[in-house]
């Protein structure tokens, strides 16, 4: 009895098919999944992710008392995943003025917001806005 024989090419291509199919699903997952231990290896408390949107539903209702909520619950320093990107709330004063001040330098990662048009000090003839060297905030629109 040959090898050819027994395995028919029906069989052979809906082995493979299937193969792939459980090989992509459980990348996908792993792909969905993967990112939300980032915060549980630094021992740091985070509420439950959905895979994909991490804790983005938690901010239906505002983004300040779903905050305060997670502080009390999980403690000063804690976390959640905003998609997948993972953020550490310091509540705790004196951590947060170690991160802020003393080791600035060490902390490159932050999330920098930056303003999109000038400060406006006032209108310039032709109506156009001048920008405002006195106030901190107009090197941000650059």
């Amino acid at each position: 009895m040959e090898a050819g024989s027994v395995l028919h090419p029906e069989v052979v291509d809906f082995s493979v098919t299937l193969s792939l199919i459980v090989t992509l699903l459980g990348l996908l997952y792993w792909y969905s999944v993967y990112p939300f231990s980032v915060l549980s290896r630094c021992g740091i408390k985070h509420p439950k992710t959905v895979p994909f949107y991490g804790n983005f539903f938690m901010f239906r209702e505002g983004f300040y008392q779903p905050v305060i909520k997670l502080i009390k619950t999980h403690g000063r320093v804690c976390g959640y995943y905003l998609g997948r990107k993972p953020v550490v709330v310091i509540a705790d004063p004196d951590m947060l003025r170690q991160v802020l001040v003393r080791d600035f330098s060490s902390f490159p990662n932050r999330q920098v917001r930056r303003q999109r048009r000038p400060v406006a000090c006032g209108r310039r003839p032709g109506g156009t806005l001048k920008r405002c060297p006195s106030h901190p905030s107009w090197l941000l629109s650059i």
